[in-house]
């Protein structure tokens, strides 16, 4: 190209031209954005098995345990918080009717946060109840209990370090609150009342509480949470139980009344929402997955499908292996 040449009149050099009419300096860009764009894949692409790193593999394996825990924790942390709120106060910060709301939308909030993953059990009962009746596999029933239960334990602890001042303080005074709202914190029967009443009372709200999960345990709350505190859920009951011990307060709380707390949260809890979920399929559900709806054909396999996997895990009656096998088979045609 000529110097000082009127535009018209300037040509490429061809020396300064590769083979292919490209221009080496449009070349360079070209490579660096390979280059760049190379860089960037390597960080963002999941390796060779599909992960990004071990902790999303992980993740993508207990995702579902995850959630009900953060789910039961999102719940938790609500309604224990608006129920030390009440207590601690006097009612000055807070109300009955309000604290029932507060655990309502607690697990109505967590449901919807962590549903669409887990399904938003929250409940060892609704775990329990969904395994009877709906085939849910069992190992990850006895996973989501464990998650529930480590998520109580987790909600147990923050909100009390939120509260710790108020509830030292109020420890002081608790005698002249009265009783039955002294008890919404926890699950206690009053003294007065029967523990068959109590276990009656428990099993019809759980039986409710197995229908609707969400808005209806604020009524449920509301109606029933005078006598034992309302509290419909085992793990729920479980997790701040435990953590009241290990902060100073006397491992009578698992004595008192008779192990109530087996009686009452766990026993008594589970039985009513099995019975919920009985009285739903008996009189509304139509699917084919619960044993309600079982043909006789159907009924017989599972029966003897259960007893042979039974017994093939607890290694007992092993020359009866082979009959119930060959009955599963006959069942199955």
């Amino acid at each position: 190209m000529r110097h000082n040449a009127l535009p018209e009149d300037r040509k490429e050099d061809p020396s300064a031209m590769t083979e292919n009419d490209e221009d080496p300096a449009q070349m360079d860009e070209i490579r660096k954005q390979h280059s760049v764009e190379n860089r960037m894949k390597k960080v963002n692409d999941p390796n060779e098995d599909g992960f990004f790193n071990a902790w999303s593999k992980i993740r993508h394996y207990l995702r579902e345990p995850m959630a009900e825990w953060l789910g039961t924790t999102m719940a938790m942390i609500i309604g224990l918080c608006a129920t030390l709120s009440n207590l601690t106060s006097s009612g000055q910060a807070g109300s009955y009717p309000a604290q029932s709301m507060a655990w309502g939308f607690g697990f109505m909030t967590a449901i919807y946060t962590t549903g669409g993953m887990s399904g938003g059990h929250l409940n060892p009962a609704i775990s329990i109840s969904l395994s009877v009746f709906r085939g849910f596999p069992a190992r990850r029933c006895m996973k989501y209990i464990a998650a529930q239960l480590l998520g109580t334990l987790t909600a147990g602890g923050i909100p009390y370090a939120i509260y710790h001042d108020a509830i030292w303080r109020s420890r002081q005074t608790s005698q002249s609150i009265p009783r039955c709202k002294r008890r919404r914190s926890s699950s206690h029967h009053l003294a007065k009342i029967t523990c068959a009443s109590c276990v009656f009372h428990r099993v019809f709200g759980s039986a409710i509480l197995a229908f609707i999960i969400g808005i209806i345990i604020t009524i449920v709350i509301l109606a029933l949470g005078c006598n034992t505190g309302g509290c419909f859920n085992c793990a729920r009951d479980f997790g701040p139980r435990l953590v009241a011990v290990v902060v100073g307060w006397s491992s009578h709380l698992f004595r008192e009344r008779h192990a109530w707390w087996i009686w009452g949260p766990w026993v008594a809890d589970i039985t009513g929402a099995l019975f919920g979920a009985l009285i739903d399929d008996m009189a509304i559900f139509t699917g084919g997955e619960s044993p309600v709806n079982y043909p006789p054909r159907r009924r017989k396999r599972a029966y003897r499908m259960r007893a042979l996997n039974l017994r093939k895990k607890l290694r007992i009656g092993r020359k009866k292996i082979p009959d119930l096998e060959r009955s599963v088979a006959e069942a199955e045609h």
